[in-house]
């Protein structure tokens, strides 16, 4: 580099692109891939290059990726549709529960009244 310094300083710089694609209805991430330079630049203005290359997920990331956002739309499955649609169904079932066991005790209030006890006279 025609320096008789043993030591020297130069600034380090790096650019890095990442991509990521992601899953609009659980936001998982599917795949990356990034770009990355790393570089030091010498007091003439030359870059000395120290990394150039792009990263990429193995095809077993990613499967294995897919495969947990599958379990996740699962889960939204559960949480959007099949939860509520079972609180529905039990709501609607303790309604009926409910209508009835009233229309039972209003057909007979003076059976009800008369199982009641009676105050005491002092």
């Amino acid at each position: 580099m025609g320096s008789s310094q043993n030591l020297v300083t130069l600034p380090e710089y790096y650019v890095t692109t990442s991509t990521y694609w992601v899953d609009p209805r659980t936001g998982g991430v599917l795949d990356t891939t990034s770009y990355s330079k790393q570089y030091l630049v010498n007091t003439d203005g030359k870059e000395l290059l120290l990394f150039n290359g792009t990263l990429v997920m193995t095809p077993a990331s990613v499967n294995t990726a897919v495969s947990l956002d599958a379990t996740g739309r699962t889960e939204l499955l559960w949480f959007e549709v099949i939860g509520p649609l079972i609180a529905v169904v039990v709501g609607l079932v303790a309604l009926v529960a409910g209508i009835v066991l009233v229309r039972r005790r209003g057909d007979r209030p003076e059976q009800a009244r008369a199982e009641e006890p009676e105050p005491a006279l002092r």
